[in-house]
């Protein structure tokens, strides 16, 4: 899926899914030892699945995120939630899917 669709398919996503999702960007931040509170790419997430009956506009969140390079957040933010989606062990989770 292109980045450019990201939003849409995050808005798609239901709450067990968004958990699994925020748990491991966060987790992945956290284990970079950085302590700047939340990564762009999870401030990125938690405001599209806030706003998920808005249409958001690249502006708008390029402006909340403090990015100009919205294209390459909305990609990194992709690979994250595809990877986070992929592991094994939620796959074979009944109790999370």
């Amino acid at each position: 899926m292109a980045a450019i669709h990201i939003v849409k398919f995050i808005q798609s996503l239901n709450e067990k899914e968004i958990q699994v999702i925020d748990d491991y960007i966060q987790s992945i931040y956290l284990l970079s030892g950085s302590n700047q509170g939340e990564s762009k790419q999870l401030k990125l997430f938690r405001y599209i699945t806030q706003n998920k009956n808005n249409e958001l506009t690249d502006s708008e969140l390029s402006k909340f995120v403090g990015t100009p390079n919205l294209a390459s957040l909305k990609y990194l933010l992709s690979e994250k939630i595809y990877d986070a989606l992929i592991l094994n062990k939620h796959i074979q989770n009944d109790a999370v899917f």
